[in-house]
């Protein structure tokens, strides 16, 4: 189970079947003591475990897995299920090992440590039916449920005596602590080789030729085509789908959801807006606000007061008037007051802050569904779009063998379908398309033979004519003399970079201080970084995840030159010296001692059940019926 543990526990799918597989094991329990005469799925020296233990374990892990995703399970099993054997074999071994182990040392569970892992185990708050029916669930006796528990609560013994017997010392803690809480200053000196490429010498003409010969393959230029080019694109040509009206009336019938219409009211309002930080404020505008509904109520044209009272721009410019208002496109307060008006008429004050509204509801139209007719244009228009590149490809297709077969050619395909023929302009490799049709290149290179190609783009189909063909090929070397130059004039700088750094390091190594390594360092056309106050955990610069530097850095006592030479990196050659150490405070390690003494002492109870069972795997005969890991 530990090894399961360290293998799943970082992830989230870890997490579920950690839970999964521990709770199983629980009530799978490690009585594994079944028929002789049966031939068994597992077996741990004398224990054997048979097929119908193991699956039934196997069935409660998934049940757990659906009570834990519930309509999710459909989802995620695929991934949680794919090594579940695996796991619990893992699982089975390890926990037999253990159990088994308690027993040679005639350890047992009492009474009082078998009700503490019942506790633990059940979910708190049930009654003896609601244990019952648990337990009916994961298919167990109460019987067969308590010797279960009682395998849970000696492993828990085990365990506690382990953590017992692994109480880190207070030398361990506090030097722990002082490794982790020391902080560090230091220079980075970085020697580059592009420092170096102007002072190296040209190569001879017998080495630009040698490299040639040895790298003529790295210069090979890919094949390249020219081409031109029509798109037919089915969001540009919807007109090529053939619809009847049988279809549009068959959408609609299909679709009717789409096409009911909520209750609406014909509304006209005045905002009135408040301040809701200042109540006293907020009080007047009230008043005002039902001072203006009272004035409607007596009859006022609600219209004649927007002008003058509301708040709201473009009710102000409208003469009041919102227009139609579907039922749920405001707030709910706004729906109870208005549709409670289906006759007509004013309507209670609403508060949608920051405003009080006042409104009166003109009309109303009752929910009803679209006719055919009203909508039968929007109909077509998403008919068109879901059915164009079917229709597309058929078009493309016809058009193809037209334009292959000699009886048209590109212009006038383009001309009939109001297409756009684009050129490439130029040769291009499998990764350079023009604008706007990515991965064409690469479908036209797949057959650089044949001159004439209809090309899949996804939803859009291209008629491609090539019109140049360039294989790949590897260029004289006049062409590539340039680049060759540099790349050994690059890696001569290189050498001549790692000799300096060589002797800058062997010279900073022999009498170190702050002033004499920046000294050193831009003599030898370096650059020098000073980083300040970090700890090896959150290092400022890449060079301290180098595992060298690293174990420098946690050894160092004074400061001093870290490594037994410089660090090589892609970007050049390091040298790194810590310039200042400064350990925690004593106060700050017994105040952190404290804290930790339970963290420590816990990892190092589990690194012992760790070695435990892996000492008890190595010590017992183990076999596994390979058929397990096949189902």
């Amino acid at each position: 189970m530990l090894r399961f543990f360290h293998r799943y526990s970082t992830s989230v799918f870890g997490f579920i079947m950690l839970a999964i597989i521990s709770i199983s094991m629980l009530f799978f329990g490690t009585d594994f003591g079944g028929s002789r005469d049966e031939r068994y799925a597992l077996k741990i020296g004398d224990t054997e475990v048979s097929f119908a233990q193991f699956y039934s374990r196997r069935e409660q892990a998934q049940d757990q897995m659906r009570q834990a995703l519930g309509q999710n399970y459909a989802r995620f099993a695929p991934t949680l299920l794919a090594n579940l054997n695996e796991q619990l074999i893992d699982a089975t071994i390890n926990e037999t090992l253990v159990d088994n182990f308690a027993r040679t040392l005639d350890m047992y569970a009492g009474k009082e440590q078998v009700e503490i892992a019942k506790v633990r185990a059940l979910p708190p708050g049930l009654g003896e039916e609601d244990v019952r029916r648990l337990l009916s669930r994961m298919r167990l006796t109460p019987e067969l449920f308590e010797s279960q528990i009682a395998g849970d609560a000696l492993e828990q013994q085990i365990r506690s005596l382990i953590v017992d017997a692994s109480q880190a010392s207070e030398i361990e803690i506090r030097g722990q602590i002082k490794s982790q809480e020391t902080e560090f200053s230091a220079q980075v000196a970085r020697i580059d080789p592009a420092s170096y490429v102007d002072a190296v010498l040209a190569p001879s003409e017998e080495e630009i030729i040698a490299y040639y010969e040895e790298n003529a393959v790295h210069f090979e230029l890919p094949d390249q085509v020219k081409y031109r080019f029509a798109v037919i694109d089915p969001k540009e040509h919807p007109e090529v789908v053939e619809i009847f009206d049988e279809d549009l009336e068959l959408y609609y019938t299909d679709n009717l959801q789409k096409y009911r219409t909520p209750e609406e009211v014909l509304v006209r309002m005045i905002r009135l807006k408040f301040d809701d930080k200042d109540e006293v404020a907020k009080a007047g505008v009230r008043s005002l606000a039902e001072d203006l509904h009272k004035r409607i109520e007596d009859g006022t044209d609600i219209s004649t007061l927007t002008d003058q009272y509301s708040d709201d721009p473009d009710l102000t410019k409208s003469g009041g008037q919102l227009g139609w208002v579907k039922r749920g496109s405001r707030s709910n307060e706004f729906d109870e007051a208005a549709f409670a008006q289906k006759e007509g008429g004013l309507a209670d004050i609403v508060v949608a802050p920051p405003y009080f509204e006042i409104f009166v509801v003109d009309d109303y139209r009752e929910a009803g569904t679209q006719p055919f007719e009203e909508v039968k244009e929007q109909i077509e228009k998403e008919v068109r779009q879901r059915e164009a590149p079917a229709f597309v490809a058929a078009v493309a297709q016809d058009a193809f063998d037209q334009w292959t077969s000699g009886k048209t050619t590109l212009e006038e395909i383009a001309s009939k379908d109001k297409l756009e023929i684009r050129d490439s302009e130029k040769l291009l490799g499998r990764s350079e398309d023009p604008t706007g049709v990515r991965g064409i290149t690469r479908e036209v290179l797949e057959a650089p033979g044949e001159e004439k190609q209809l090309i899949d783009l996804g939803e859009r189909f291209a008629l491609v004519q090539i019109e140049q063909y360039k294989e790949s090929t590897i260029p004289p070397l006049e062409e590539v003399q340039e680049k060759i130059v540099a790349a050994l004039k690059e890696k001569a700088a290189r050498e001549k970079a790692r000799v300096m750094a060589d002797e800058l390091f062997a010279k900073v190594s022999q009498e170190y201080s702050p002033e004499s390594f920046t000294a050193a360092v831009t003599e030898a056309k370096g650059t020098v970084e000073d980083l300040a106050d970090f700890r090896p955990a959150a290092p400022p610069h890449p060079i301290f995840r180098e595992q060298s530097v690293r174990n420098g850095l946690s050894s160092i006592q004074s400061p001093s030159i870290l490594g037994k030479g410089p660090v090589e990196q892609d970007n050049g050659f390091f040298v790194v010296a810590v310039s200042k150490i400064t350990p925690p405070t004593d106060d700050k390690v017994m105040e952190l001692a404290k804290e930790r003494r339970k963290q420590v002492s816990g990892q190092l109870a589990e690194l012992t059940l760790t070695s435990l069972t892996e000492s008890l795997k190595s010590a017992t005969s183990v076999d596994v019926d390979a058929s397990l890991y096949n189902s």
